[in-house]
């Protein structure tokens, strides 16, 4: 699922999809904990809770499925090095978000590298068939201005108004104030609204 199908209203507090997320994050703290104390097993349920939502970060930042695999084996990478120093306790979705964050970071300077390198190696975009249906051109519309987001903005959005993390927690991961939070979604959604970006939500 793209983020367009995911930008949607505000929930009401004690929603199934808020109570969803909760039971996720205590899934992936269980795993993690299990993991961290030796059980090779658990490895598989922490994978499963984390793989989705790091997908669709790493796909909105990077917009490509192969840096986003990249960007989801080091970040897994990261976690299973550092599985002997984890905090038992500590929520695992928001450090796993950051630890992608900055492999998305690495991916851009490989990229960019690479290009310099290489220029002539850039594949052409691949033409879109002529029957696309109205609803994935609309989708295409709310990927490409998400896009074209600054990306500091756009970190923020993903987190709050795609992946729907707490303020408080998104605020760990970008390592702001929840204040600055706030600020950088509300000014995403302004970016988007004035684009005509937000019509979507239902879709």
């Amino acid at each position: 699922m793209g983020v367009a199908a995911r930008i949607t209203a505000a929930r009401p507090v004690g929603s199934i999809v808020e109570c969803s997320r909760r039971s996720s994050g205590a899934a992936a703290n269980d795993a993690m904990e299990r993991y961290a104390d030796g059980d090779a097993a658990a490895f598989g349920r922490l994978y499963d809770e984390l793989e989705p939502r790091l997908r669709r970060f790493a796909l909105a930042l990077t917009g490509s499925d192969a840096a986003a695999d990249d960007v989801i084996q080091q970040t897994l990478l990261h976690i299973h090095l550092s599985r002997a120093r984890f905090v038992r306790g500590a929520p695992v979705i928001p450090w796993a978000y950051a630890i992608a964050r900055n492999s998305v970071r690495d991916v851009y300077r490989r990229l960019a590298t690479e290009q310099k390198l290489a220029p002539e190696a850039s594949a052409p975009p691949v033409p879109m068939p002529d029957d696309v249906l109205e609803q994935k051109r609309r989708r295409n519309v709310v990927e490409e201005e998400v896009s074209r987001l600054p990306e500091q903005l756009r970190e923020a959005f993903l987190l709050v108004n795609v992946e729907e993390l707490p303020v408080a927690e998104v605020a760990e991961v970008l390592g702001i104030s929840v204040a600055n939070v706030k600020v950088r979604a509300f000014r995403a959604r302004r970016l988007l609204a004035e684009a005509g970006a937000l019509w979507l939500g239902g879709v």
